[in-house]
């Protein structure tokens, strides 16, 4: 049965998991910017925008990519979500925003000496998605 996913459903779907609200919120963040509620001071300009969107497969395909490399490639975000998400807002609205999903592993590890299981996380999260919203061009 087909049912209607909302906006957190393409990216349980994606992600498997439903604590993506951070991912939601960026989505948010680009409607109520849109709607002249959420004020960005640092866009990017139309210029910058070409050459971030055209590399993009070039910088993150098929290859690990940490949160800080893709601010190294990218530029510093216009906005940051649970800092996590990064949000390059153009100065053209109707190009769309470009979203970086980052996710820190969460692992186990025995600690021998105290005999117990000790979480630990990614020393740097990792981007695990990098998205264009609906009304941006495809990357090259």
């Amino acid at each position: 049965m087909l049912r209607k996913l909302g906006v957190t459903g393409p990216f349980e779907a994606l992600f498997g998991s439903g604590r993506c609200q951070a991912e939601v919120a960026s989505v948010y963040a680009e409607v109520f910017h849109r709607l002249g509620y959420l004020p960005i001071a640092s866009l990017v300009s139309a210029e910058r925008w070409q050459e971030m969107t055209a590399g993009l497969r070039g910088h993150f395909e098929d290859r690990d990519v940490s949160q800080g490399e893709a601010v190294r490639i990218l530029g510093e975000p216009s906005l940051v979500v649970d800092r996590r998400v990064l949000a390059y807002a153009p100065a053209d609205p109707a190009a769309g925003w470009l979203f970086i999903d980052c996710h820190a592993e969460r692992a186990s590890r025995y600690d021998v000496g105290h005999g117990r299981y000790t979480a630990v996380r990614d020393a740097e999260p990792l981007v695990r998605s990098v998205r264009l919203s609906g009304l941006a061009s495809k990357p090259g």
